[in-house]
């Protein structure tokens, strides 16, 4: 995966690809948003790691 974790100040590699949701600065909502973490990371809450295995599938 070759990326820096998106979490504030960390400058591990980034392991797992997931979402969090964010406020949109326009309409004040929230929406999810891609971001990628470290192992340390991944588990913080509000992170939903994506099962790339499952993804388009209902």
């Amino acid at each position: 995966m070759n990326t820096k974790c998106c979490y504030k100040n960390c400058e591990n590699e980034a392991t797992t690809t997931g979402l969090v949701f964010a406020r949109h600065k326009e309409t004040g909502k929230d929406v999810p948003t891609p971001v990628q973490a470290c192992d340390k990371h991944k588990g913080v809450d509000g992170f939903f790691e994506s099962d790339t295995n499952t993804q388009g599938e209902m």
